[in-house]
């Protein structure tokens, strides 16, 4: 029996009451005041504002690549999710039609990096089995640009808050300023569903960052296994196999208990050792995956955690749903815990059912950990964003390639290197540099890559390597781009390779080609190096160091003739 305090206290009173005529013996054990791990302070976002506004803080709409399919989802109150009031909330009506199910997409108040949680909160009263809130999709944005899409409970991550709410969320490998919530599914549990915010938060606010585990470099003799209370010798597998995976380093291998036998209640259990010593207060509980990949309520009364100290002996046991707690983890993995009141070195997970669904459960990891109560009560802005590139594209421009990206945000950004390659994996060479804008809120850039067609490849590849102030460099993602260069002369030149004592002629085949005006010499960077009259179509290597360069040709306006490589050896 508990309830968390709000004033300091040294003394407990506990007081039992009776009915005339009605006796009993109440068994007190002891008194304990534990750490209930409230979180205080975070740093994040949530979705806040003074005078929320339609379109601007938040929509309702239902958008399917890029094209909107209904304009309202039929959520009631949607400006109560990003009101300044984290009390109220707005409602999913039911839903008419898989083409439109209910959206809310909400604003933060700012920009949060890649590894913050996005999500909501969100609430049912009577919500049995909180599975359902797996059906739930979360998507982000940045700067208006989809970032990352997370469905089902393969993905998302579901804990039970107090007072009916439940905070839906996953690990984010994008920055976002938005997040949005949909309901992919017709089931009427949904029906109903409160959303009072969304949310970027850090991930302190919601795991333990120095959790002790079962993570011991081998887990041989990590373990005991039980069948209806009898001890079991390793070799047996009847009841537990491969116990020692429960025990390991490895924290996706798993032990499983079998259980569910025919003809009779069976109770199996795996008692595993912590790598160091859980301490009172902490959460004693284990990851584990029943054969459906839920728990729901029925299911969750089959389980009982014990704790134990070093020597073997028992100390705290919590059964069912009404004592057990659980949170939806990724991969359809679950965690069951309860909150302990001693320090404890060993946890012991126990099946006890005839279900045939019970009939395997795995275990993946026992653990003692804080966990923590409620949601922040203070949410700091986590400051500006690194540079978040929000789109990147390539197109072939006739022997060019015109490169254009945005940016939602910078910090002490120096520049972007544009980087080419013919075949990604032969590696990467720079053909291009652009000045950064240093701190800023986000630009448009551009660059030409005016030797791209010399490669005489038909696909190109390109990436950018953006460098800070202090010489730490992050790439953007691959694009490709493919063109066919039908139009462009063919441009020969003579020697090839030449020397630096060189006089390189130029020469342009076929005779409809338009008069040549310039030649213009580029080196691998795509630096413009030379700039000549064309009217004799020769070149000295004199001027240009060893090295691998672009001879452009270009016509009166400016337009690309034809391109080739020059190799220039030394003397």
């Amino acid at each position: 029996m508990e309830f968390i305090t709000e004033k300091q206290f040294n003394r407990i009173r506990i007081e039992a009451r009776t009915l005339i005529g009605v006796g009993y013996d109440l068994r007190v054990y002891y008194a304990y005041g534990v750490d209930a791990n409230i979180v205080e302070t975070a740093r994040g976002v949530v979705s806040r504002f003074t005078s929320p506004a339609l379109g601007t803080n938040y929509s309702t709409q239902v958008v399917d690549n890029g094209v909107t399919v209904c304009v309202n989802s039929d959520v009631a109150n949607p400006e109560l999710a990003v009101d300044t009031n984290l009390d109220n909330f707005a409602t999913f009506n039911a839903v008419a039609s898989v083409s439109c199910p209910n959206t809310l997409r909400v604003k933060l108040e700012a920009a949060v990096p890649r590894g913050f949680y996005a999500g909501f909160v969100v609430g049912r009263e009577g919500l049995a089995d909180i599975q359902a809130l797996g059906s739930l999709q979360i998507r982000t944005f940045l700067g208006g640009e989809p970032r990352e899409t997370v469905s089902g409970l393969g993905l998302l991550q579901v804990t039970a808050l107090p007072n009916n709410k439940y905070q839906v969320s996953f690990p984010t490998n994008r920055a976002f300023d938005e997040v949005q919530l949909t309901r992919s599914s017709l089931l009427g549990v949904l029906d109903n569903l409160k959303v009072y915010y969304g949310f970027g938060i850090e991930p302190s606010a919601f795991l333990d960052q120095d959790p002790i585990r079962s993570d011991f470099a081998s887990g041989a003799g990590q373990f005991q296994g039980r069948r209806n209370g009898v001890l079991q010798v390793a070799s047996d597998t009847t009841s537990i196999v491969n116990g020692e995976r429960a025990a390991d380093a490895d924290l996706t291998n798993f032990a499983v208990i079998r259980s569910g036998l025919v003809g009779g209640l069976s109770r199996t259990a795996l008692q595993v050792n912590l790598n160091g010593a859980g301490q009172a207060g902490n959460a004693a509980g284990a990851v584990i995956r029943q054969g459906t990949g839920l728990l729901n309520t029925q299911l969750l009364n089959a389980l009982t955690l014990r704790t134990y100290n070093a020597a073997g002996q028992l100390l705290e046991t919590a059964s069912g749903s009404n004592l057990l707690n659980q949170s939806l983890l990724t991969n359809g993995q679950v965690e069951v815990y309860f909150n302990t009141t001693q320090d404890f070195a060993k946890v012991e997970v126990e099946v006890a059912s005839t279900a045939a669904v019970l009939a395997r459960t795995l275990v993946y990891q026992v653990f003692a950990e804080d966990k923590l109560s409620g949601f922040p009560l203070t949410i700091t802005a986590p400051g500006p964003l690194p540079v978040e590139l929000v789109a990147f594209t390539v197109q072939a421009v006739g022997p060019a390639v015109q490169l254009d990206w945005r940016t939602a945000s910078e910090r002490n950004n120096q520049y972007f290197e544009i980087e080419r390659a013919e075949k990604p994996s032969a590696g990467f060479v720079a053909v291009g540099r652009v000045a950064g804008s240093g701190t800023s809120n986000g630009r448009s850039y551009t660059f030409r890559d005016e030797t791209a067609a010399a490669t005489q490849a038909t696909t190109l590849y390109y990436r950018l390597r953006q460098v800070d102030v202090d010489g730490t460099p992050e790439y953007s993602p691959v694009v490709a781009v493919s063109w066919k260069n039908t139009k462009q002369t063919a441009v020969a030149l003579y020697p090839n390779p030449a020397t630096q004592s060189s006089t390189v002629r130029v020469s342009l085949a076929g005779s409809n080609e338009p008069a040549a005006t310039t030649l213009q010499v580029y080196d691998m960077r795509g630096v413009l190096l030379r700039q000549l009259p064309a009217d004799k179509l020769t070149l000295s290597g004199q001027d240009l160091p060893a090295g691998i360069y672009h001879v452009v040709v270009a016509g009166s306006q400016g337009q690309i003739i034809g391109s080739q490589r020059l190799v220039v050896t030394g003397n």
